[in-house]
């Protein structure tokens, strides 16, 4: 993408996803900083999804050129074992690992909102192709497993894949109504 001629941004959320690993290819900005206060980062370091939030707008809101085309990572990480979402999405789904992980994808889903949000409001949404998608699901004792194991059933195979453009895709625009 920076090859042509797109501004480039990647926010990544866990430690395999470090620069260090090579992924930062091709990024003007790679932004692998997870803890700050932590000295050395470990296999269980990550930041949640309002701190992804926080740095993704940060870095729209200052943008070297703002009617530059861009392409940007934005990687949440927060629906992966342990679960533990902040409230009130703890106290709303309940206790139980399924309602914990429920949480989860609820606290990651308000801030995918937030940058829609923010595209809309720099008027970009329309123009703007947004892609979600999920890196695995999750058994919570299908099969008698747990997790994201080594069996491929469908628990951990099925997972979201969504191409957003309200001005390129007919319908997919949310109907205020």
């Amino acid at each position: 993408m920076k090859e042509k001629g797109f501004q480039t941004f990647a926010v990544i959320a866990t430690y395999v996803l470090l620069a260090k690993f090579g992924l930062n290819q091709g990024f003007d900005l790679y932004d692998d900083s997870l803890k700050v206060n932590v000295i050395l980062n470990n296999y269980d370091s990550e930041i949640k999804a309002d701190e992804v939030y926080a740095k993704f707008n940060q870095w729209f809101e200052k943008r070297s050129n703002p009617q530059e085309k861009f392409f940007a990572w934005i990687h949440f990480y927060d629906p992966h074992s342990p679960f533990d979402p902040p409230s009130p999405y703890k106290e709303k789904f309940g206790p139980r690992p399924e309602g914990l992980y429920d949480g989860e994808v609820a606290f990651t889903d308000e801030f995918v909102g937030k940058i829609i949000q923010d595209l809309e409001t720099a008027d970009l949404l329309e123009q703007t192709l947004v892609v979600i998608v999920g890196d695995h699901g999750e058994a919570f004792g299908e099969h008698l497993e747990y997790g994201h194991s080594i069996f491929c059933y469908e628990e951990n195979l099925r997972v979201p894949l969504v191409f957003y453009n309200p001005g390129s895709f007919p319908g997919s625009s949310p109907d205020p109504k």
